[in-house]
């Protein structure tokens, strides 16, 4: 994040190369802390299910607010996007619903 305070850190595939168990070990509250300390606002692509998990998990509580998820599909040979807060993602998580 260095080099990149006050703006933003785009990350292509952010889990590529880790195991899923390291994503539940501190990765992403270590993401969201870095965040803060250079005023970046973070970027994530990913297609990893445990990763989104991963994610919802950390930011739980306080934190709930500073995350959102936004997946794009084609309809109709338009691209839309659909957004998930912390709380509809969670929702989305316990009913079993894909959202990646």
């Amino acid at each position: 994040a260095k080099g990149a305070e006050g703006g933003l850190l785009l990350i292509d595939e952010i889990d590529t190369g880790l195991h899923y168990t390291a994503l539940a070990e501190g990765f992403w509250q270590g993401i969201l802390q870095a965040a803060r300390d250079f005023d970046v606002q973070v970027f994530a692509t990913t297609h990893s299910h445990e990763c989104m998990v991963a994610a919802y998990e950390a930011f739980d509580g306080a934190n709930a607010k500073d995350l959102s998820v936004h997946r794009l599909e084609r309809i109709d040979e338009k691209v839309q996007c659909k957004s998930f807060g912390h709380d509809l993602l969670g929702d989305a998580h316990k009913a079993g619903f894909e959202v990646r």
